[in-house]
């Protein structure tokens, strides 16, 4: 079923947590079949420098989600084993919540969000370019990778990237947030990624894909030591003569369609990765988190990924596999 709020979640774990995050990239997924009111839901891997590269990242991922309506998404937010997780064992969290106005195709068979915001005619937009990539023409694909990446990184109005997937290689997602719908279509249109996607279309290289575009809001939090509240803080102004920018819509949900983690205590007179961005509630849950003993590491992500009735059978998963942990698209 088809979902009407969509969450993506851009995570950085930090050093000393690296083997957390891979324990969460592998089994973290039975933790969020419990979440009220989710829908549909991925945990991704990412690139190096959470770019789009073959070489995968060791501290780079994402979540992305989608919940039945605003209160499983806020709840999920503020409230689940997951995110507490996540922000505990990093040095950089941002979310984002998602409303689609347009989206064709698929993901793993489904379409994650129902169409329930109208297209903007100002301020920020987001989208979600994912594909399942047929083995035999992986090379042609990825030949494809580097001359996109370069183009992405210098794009007019591009605020923010992450090249994510599922499964190297083959399954492979780009997330990007932009001033405008103006500046995402002419990247769209014109030069590496324009040919990128025509060759794909042209060749049949996916055997699935999805492309969506969102209207962002409550965006929180900071993504490669970028505060996204103050993403749009100096965007131009788009044709209308009112000025939007990211923070200022940040705080409401868009029109709809007919309705700390500290740095492992290794510098202990810096500063919070999260402090700055995150609320006031928010802060004081990090800060708790400080004086919880620490338990054995396996023993503490069983703790933290389990859902109701799971707790036994993750603790024997990730007992089982004992030390042995592992990006345009992952989930």
């Amino acid at each position: 079923m088809a979902g009407d709020v969509g969450v993506m979640v851009l995570v950085k774990f930090s050093r000393m947590a690296r083997l957390d995050g891979f324990i969460h990239l592998a089994f973290g997924r039975y933790a969020l079949r419990s979440e009220p009111g989710i829908t549909f839901f991925k945990t991704l891997g990412s690139g190096r420098d959470a770019g789009f590269g073959l070489t995968p990242s060791a501290s780079h991922q994402g979540l992305f989600a989608a919940f039945a309506d605003e209160a499983a998404a806020d709840h999920f937010l503020e409230g689940s084993r997951t995110i507490h997780f996540l922000r505990f064992n990093s040095d950089e969290v941002a979310t984002i919540k998602l409303r689609a106005y347009s989206s064709r195709g698929a993901w793993a068979g489904v379409e994650p969000l129902r169409i329930t915001a109208e297209r903007p005619a100002v301020g920020p937009v987001a989208s979600l370019t994912r594909a399942s990539i047929r083995m035999s023409t992986a090379m042609q694909f990825w030949r494809h990778a580097p001359p996109s990446e370069l183009s992405l990184k210098g794009a007019e109005g591009c605020l923010l990237s992450a090249g994510l997937g599922e499964a190297p290689l083959f399954r492979q997602a780009t997330f990007t947030v932009w001033d405008s719908e103006r500046s995402m279509s002419a990247f769209a249109r014109l030069g590496a990624h324009a040919d990128a996607i025509r060759d794909a279309q042209q060749r049949g290289l996916f055997t699935e894909s999805l492309f969506a575009r969102f209207v962002p809001y409550q965006m929180t939090g900071t993504w490669l030591g970028r505060d996204l509240a103050q993403l749009g803080a100096g965007t131009a102004e788009p044709p209308g003569g009112r000025g939007t920018n990211l923070a200022s819509r940040s705080q409401a949900a868009p029109a709809l369609k007919g309705d700390q983690r500290p740095d492992r205590f290794d510098h202990a007179e810096r500063p919070r990765a999260l402090q700055e961005p995150i609320d006031r509630r928010q802060h004081t849950r990090s800060r708790e988190g400080e004086h919880v003993p620490r338990a054995p590491r396996f023993q503490r992500i069983g703790y933290e990924h389990q859902g109701h009735g799971e707790q036994a059978e993750q603790r024997q998963r990730v007992e089982g596999h004992g030390s042995a942990c592992s990006g345009k698209v992952c989930s």
